[in-house]
């Protein structure tokens, strides 16, 4: 794995060496299991990198003219 990043409520985004996306993925801890044993859920969408690069963009014009969905996503993931 190149990078793994947190993004909230148990949803991560990686990259992974010699695959060309990005991976978001939520992961869960099971009932009475230990910390360590960290398993991924089924929800998850990987993008390839020029899909990622776009949604990046869109993102960003979002936020940009609708800031106030901006504040709301800085409190969901903060």
């Amino acid at each position: 794995m190149a990078c793994r990043v947190h993004i909230g409520n148990g949803w991560y985004v990686s990259v992974t060496n010699g695959y060309n996306c990005v991976d978001l993925r939520r992961f869960y801890v099971p009932y009475k299991a230990l910390h360590e044993h960290v398993h991924h859920t089924l929800d998850d969408v990987s993008l390839r990198l020029d899909e990622w690069a776009e949604l990046i963009v869109l993102v960003l014009t979002i936020h940009e003219r609708q800031p106030k969905l901006a504040d709301i996503c800085l409190q969901l993931c903060g």
